[in-house]
């Protein structure tokens, strides 16, 4: 069931939400029928089931439109969101982290450790689709560029043990 809810919390937009979800449902009927969970149907039962399916697929629909706008209206411009890794840096620690980064843009990210005095030491490139995991320290902070025009796209600082960052 977690499998589920992780892929549930992946989905960018609203009508991707809504997809899954009559997937979901989709699946679940199918089961069910697959195990003879209902016993024989009368004509009338069966025509009482179909109209109640269609008349679910119908208000899954409306919902799945206005989701779809309501994202689309209210949905930040990624171009308008200005990212920095400047005004940041590492601090001294000593509780040990792994941090994640998974990548799930169509090109290479690279990953650099913002040092104590706000520089940047490169540690390594993710490639498209791709993750990559280093040992790092809670407290310490990382800056995420597109690799080949340098672009910041996340600037992020290690907060618990296990960290994992995605990159949209």
């Amino acid at each position: 069931m977690t499998s589920i809810f992780d892929i549930a919390t992946n989905i960018s937009t609203p009508l991707m939400l809504a997809g899954f979800l009559a997937a979901t449902f989709f699946l679940v009927a199918r089961q069910l029928l697959a195990k003879n969970f209902f016993s024989k149907l009368s004509a009338d039962s069966s025509a009482g089931i179909i109209k109640q399916v269609i008349g679910a697929l119908f208000v899954l629909s409306l919902v799945a439109m206005i989701l779809g706008f309501v994202g689309f209206v209210w949905a930040p411009s990624s171009n308008n969101v200005s990212v920095t890794c400047e005004t940041r840096s590492s601090t001294n620690a000593t509780e040990a982290a792994t941090i994640t980064f998974r990548n799930r843009t169509d090109h290479n990210v690279s990953i650099d450790w913002i040092n104590y005095e706000g520089g940047l030491k490169h540690y390594f490139d993710v490639g498209p689709k791709g993750e990559e995991s280093t040992d790092t320290f809670i407290s310490h902070s990382w800056c995420v560029t597109d690799a080949t025009d340098g672009h910041v796209l996340k600037a992020v600082t290690a907060s618990s043990a296990d960290e994992d960052v995605t990159i949209y």
